[in-house]
């Protein structure tokens, strides 16, 4: 199925499984979509050189109630294997998908493409949120 937006204002699209999978208690399974970025992005309109368009992964909330999550992510322009969503289900349940059910949610975002700046030395000591202050 491809994905569609299910009304006039939302901001994500729905991806859908194309596959039978039983996701058991505490576990996690990557479910097959059968889209890749080609089928959303019209990469000939890309200019690289300020913007980058790119899909954000998104979980669906309805399923989040249920204790099924998607993994979050970033799927580039450029890449073009089938997309596949992360899916955990953190029930005592198992939790079966067929093909056609909503599992994750797509948004078509843009990245500022502004460059980096090489340190050749980094006088930052400490690691993760070590940036807080004490």
């Amino acid at each position: 199925m491809k994905p569609k937006y299910k009304t006039k204002l939302s901001a994500g699209f729905d991806f859908y499984a194309t596959e039978y999978s039983i996701i058991y208690p505490n576990d996690r399974e990557l479910i097959g979509t059968g889209v890749y970025v080609s089928d959303l992005l019209d990469t000939s309109l890309i200019n690289t050189k300020d913007r980058v368009p790119y899909v954000a992964i998104k979980g669906r909330s309805g399923l989040a109630t249920k204790g099924i999550y998607a993994f979050e992510g970033t799927i580039d322009a450029d890449y073009t294997d089938e997309i596949k969503i992360l899916i955990e289900n953190r029930t005592n349940d198992n939790m079966f998908i067929s093909p056609g059910d909503r599992i994750a949610q797509g948004i078509i975002m843009f990245s500022e493409r502004l460059g980096l700046v090489e340190v050749e030395d980094n006088e930052r000591e400490g690691g993760f949120g070590s940036t807080g202050g004490k």
